[in-house]
Formats: C-alpha cells, sequence, structure tokens
C-alpha cells in the first residue's frame, strides 16, 4: 500500500504542489488504490500532454487513525483545467493560449459529465512551480511534516475540512476590511466555496509536490509560510498593519523566486 505522504516522482519539466480532499474510506467503499510514483510517459489526451495515469483510483492516507481516500478523477481534472487556463489568460484575447473549439468541446465534455453524475467534483487541485499563499490559510504550523523516500525530501500539512473553513472564513473577514484587497478575497472566497462542497469529516492535505524539488532541505525544515502568513492576518486583525506587511512580505519573498517561474510560463 502506498500513502498519500509519499512524494510522488514527477516525469518532465514542471514542478507541482498540490492541495487534496480526502474522504472517509466507509464513505467512498472501494476504489483501486493508486501508485503514487509512475513512470507513465507523458501522452496526447485530446486537450493537453499529460503524464498522469488517466485510470480512476485513489490516494490513500491514514490520519488520526482512520483511513481516507482522495478521488484522483484524471480527466474531470484535465478538463476543469483547461478552462481554467482559458479563463486566466483571456487578456491576451479569444483562444490565444487555448484554441477556442478545445474550449468549447472541454465545456460540453464537462458539462455532460456533471449532468450524467451530479456529486461528480474534483478532489485535488494543482499548483505549477509554486504554492499559492491562500493554500497555508487553513493549516497550523504544528501540522508540518517532513516527509519523503528514496532521498526525495517533502513537506506535507493535514487539517480536517470543518477547521479548514472556520479558518477560510475568518481570512475573508479579516481581508474584507482592507480596502486593495479585492482580489485576494475573491480567490479565498473561491478556495472556500471548493473546500464547503466536500463533507466536514473530510481531511484536506496540502502537499509541496514536486515544487519541494526546487528548495534544499534545510530550506524547507526552515519554511514558517504557515506560521508567517497566520501571523499577517492576526495583526491585521488587531489594526496593526506594517507587522501585517512584514509578514506577508517574507511569505512572498521566500516564494518570488517560484513566482517569478510560474508568471514567466
Amino acid at each position: 500500500m502506498h500513502g498519500a505522504g509519499d512524494i510522488p516522482r514527477v516525469r518532465g519539466v514542471i514542478k507541482t504542489s498540490h492541495l487534496r480532499v480526502f474522504l472517509p474510506a466507509e464513505r467512498l467503499g472501494p476504489l483501486p488504490e493508486a501508485d503514487p510514483v509512475t513512470s507513465t510517459p507523458p501522452r496526447d489526451v485530446t486537450f493537453a500532454i499529460s503524464a498522469l495515469p488517466m485510470s480512476d483510483d485513489a490516494l490513500v492516507a491514514e490520519w488520526k487513525g482512520r483511513r481516507f481516500l482522495c478521488p484522483r478523477t484524471p480527466r474531470l481534472r484535465m478538463l476543469e483545467g483547461v478552462l481554467a487556463v482559458r479563463h486566466a489568460y483571456t487578456h491576451l484575447g479569444t483562444g490565444a493560449v487555448i484554441p477556442e473549439r478545445v474550449a468549447l468541446a472541454a465545456r460540453a465534455e464537462l458539462d455532460r459529465i456533471h449532468a450524467e453524475t451530479p456529486a461528480a467534483r474534483a478532489h485535488i487541485l494543482t499548483s505549477a512551480w509554486h504554492v499559492p499563499i491562500r493554500w497555508f490559510i487553513p493549516f497550523l504550523s504544528a501540522s508540518k511534516e517532513i516527509v519523503g523516500r528514496a532521498g526525495t525530501v517533502g513537506v506535507r500539512y493535514r487539517c480536517g475540512q470543518r477547521s479548514a473553513m472556520a479558518d477560510l472564513d475568518w481570512a475573508v473577514a479579516v481581508l474584507s476590511d482592507v480596502e486593495p484587497m479585492e482580489q485576494v478575497v475573491g480567490e479565498v472566497r473561491e478556495l472556500r466555496r471548493w473546500l464547503g462542497e466536500f463533507p466536514t469529516t473530510s481531511m484536506v492535505e496540502l502537499d509541496y509536490g514536486s515544487v519541494a524539488s526546487m528548495f534544499t532541505e534545510a530550506e524547507l525544515v526552515m519554511d514558517d509560510s504557515v506560521d508567517q502568513l497566520r501571523g499577517a492576518l492576526q495583526a491585521l486583525e488587531r489594526g496593526n498593519v506594517a507587522s501585517a506587511l512584514r509578514r506577508y512580505g517574507r511569505v512572498v519573498g521566500r516564494w518570488a523566486g517560484s513566482l517569478a517561474i510560474s508568471a514567466s510560463n
């Protein structure tokens, strides 16, 4: 059995991090277990080039004495990813990044999937080259784990869905009082909406994934992004804007190189 804490070996150039929702195993019933170490070569899957196995299996995790499963739903995630990329680059013009015929076909297939299976949803969010700063909000520094296998070191955080939702609600309330933060608040609200689609008995996991390989082991051990961001929000709540900016600046500075790579791509 392979646990979700095992760090996948990503074949190819793009480094990715992941935010996953695991459901109690008894809620899903029997599902094939995914092997997180894949040697699947990149392939043409109609809408994109993918190095992920396309089988509908699930990652497995043991947390607080219980067994959890995270369905991979690779086809669903790929379709959502195509539309997300198209939306992100609409300012470049229709079809500049994703051809219009591809976007229309992806939307049609996604609509068909949701019509046939209304409960279908992606349990995994993936980010290229960095960890989105809003993903740190639901977690506590005490839940940080240094994990790895075969000489690869990574970082993982876990928490319950209920506490994650409470922290996101708190962040929205704090940020909503800061006038220039409209876009950030919108992104946090969208993350809350996504998490809110899952049962309160779920487990939420932030996995640095292959993005961790962009840092040294010492940098990963010393990374306190979760603590600094929480401190920034607490400072904002108290009205201490200077302290909030200092703490937030430390988080942005730590991820500046990764964010620059993401923007350039």
